[in-house]
């Protein structure tokens, strides 16, 4: 420990946390702080009247024993099945070799199938 000098008590105003630099007082947060949280909050609230279109009253749902599921979730598990079936096809007849990006297609396929169940079965 030698070099450190000796450890001495504080005094009392020489151990506050928030010491300034002498003409310097604190003046609270900073206005560029403040703006963006007035911002935020104000935005917030300006998009609260938009999420009202967000309710429960007009989502489709299907009844399955007993438990209501919304329909998307119905119409991607049958567009799942119905991708593997077209893989277990191509597979068969050689066409899942020759295509390229096999993943992106496949996952496009199932979105697309998704999206035309969705609107065929549920479509006003």
């Amino acid at each position: 420990m030698a070099g450190w000098g000796r450890l001495t008590p504080r005094s009392p105003a020489s151990a506050s946390p928030l010491r300034h630099p002498p003409g310097i007082r604190d003046r609270g947060p900073e206005p560029s702080t403040l703006k963006a949280d007035v911002s935020a909050k104000s935005c917030a609230l300006l998009l609260v009247p938009l999420l009202s279109g967000c309710g429960f009253s007009h989502a489709p749902s299907i009844a399955i024993a007993g438990s209501y599921f919304p329909a998307w979730m119905l119409c991607t598990v049958i567009a799942l099945i119905a991708t593997v079936l077209i893989r277990v096809i191509l597979v068969r007849t050689g066409l899942d070799d020759r295509m390229p990006w096999r993943v992106a297609a496949y996952a496009a396929l199932a979105l697309a199938l998704t999206f035309a169940l969705l609107l065929l079965a549920f479509s006003r």
